[in-house]
């Protein structure tokens, strides 16, 4: 090649992007962007949190039992007005998750560690707590010793009409020679239609069968709200492994649903209720609190207990 030729190639070479028209730099542009999109993608992939956990060995807790711990769950809802705006009530639903772990009968799990999580109808999994430090079963004598006790691993949770669907608890534990057990169980949370509430299955009495008791307390606490709070008491020893959840909810003047007070994977046949007493405000204007409660027996038979009582009762109005 001569000189002359070198000079007019290098001059091609060097005016080449002012030869190429507007459509041609657009696509080089979008080629350009599309590769370093694939690359990307390839090196950190994206998080799905709709997948959940319900391919990763979570059993239903009735199907789940285990003879020496048993992780459980409080869930409180707290009907809350969402407008900012002054004389105007938008209500919404905020939730508190509650871990609770006993032992089983004199069981002494050590060094428990414990994740909490969440789904709502959306798919969106809630990845709520994960304790990083081990904590020991208590020494004392008595049976069903509480491991962990009403510990928020969720607050001001606000899903919205996405209610929770489903909820996820996974302990990790030594026992004796054993290292590193792990125990995790799902729970489906019950819930209930406008349609039901007029139903005949639902009781004026707290009791199923002559097994256990539920009362709700509910009282004023000043001009703007109500407190109100749940026992769970049982009428009889109960010698052989069960599962119990319940959901309990506050069903306003105008017929709206708002969930309140649910317990779930609950096996302790001892005496249940919350520590702190749950707040429902005055503009809500409850009138109703509905109950469904499951227990499943040694043998896996389930009886339910479909429970409603008026606020003014309640209030002994």
């Amino acid at each position: 090649m001569s000189k002359q030729e070198k000079r007019v190639s290098l001059k091609s070479i060097a005016q080449f992007p002012d030869k190429l028209n507007t459509f041609a730099m657009f696509l080089i542009v979008i080629l350009y962007g599309a590769l370093l999109y694939l690359i990307t993608s390839l090196s950190f992939p994206p998080v799905d949190y709709r997948v959940g956990l319900k391919n990763l060995d979570y059993v239903p807790g009735k199907e789940a039992h285990n003879e020496e711990i048993n992780p459980f769950v409080l869930v409180r809802g707290t009907v809350v007005n969402k407008s900012e705006d002054e004389g105007k009530v938008d209500l919404g639903v905020q939730y508190r998750v509650y871990a609770y772990i006993d032992a089983v009968e004199n069981k002494r799990p050590l060094g428990v560690k414990y994740f909490y999580s969440l789904t709502d109808k959306e798919g969106k999994t809630w990845f709520l707590y994960e304790s990083k430090t081990g904590t020991d079963t208590p020494v004392t004598s008595t049976p069903y010793r509480r491991i962990v006790s009403h510990y928020i691993v969720g607050s001001n949770i606000e899903i919205g009409k996405d209610a929770i669907t489903d909820l996820y608890m996974k302990v990790k534990y030594n026992i004796g020679e054993e290292k590193n057990k792990v125990y995790k169980v799902t729970e489906k949370v019950l819930g209930i239609r406008k349609s039901e509430l007029n139903a005949a299955v639902f009781k004026t009495e707290g009791v199923l069968d002559d097994i256990l008791e539920v009362t709700f307390s509910f009282k004023k606490t000043d001009n703007e709200k109500y407190s109100t709070n749940f026992t769970l008491a049982f009428l009889k020893d109960i010698e052989n492994p069960f599962h119990l959840n319940l959901q309990s909810w506050i069903v306003s003047k105008s017929g709206k649903i708002y969930p309140l007070l649910g317990l779930y994977n609950y096996r302790s046949p001892k005496k249940f209720y919350p520590t702190l007493e749950t707040t429902v405000y005055k503009y809500v204007q409850p009138e109703y609190i509905y109950l469904k409660l499951e227990f499943t027996d040694h043998e896996n038979a389930i009886r339910r207990l479909y429970y409603k009582t008026a606020i003014s009762d309640l209030l002994g109005e």
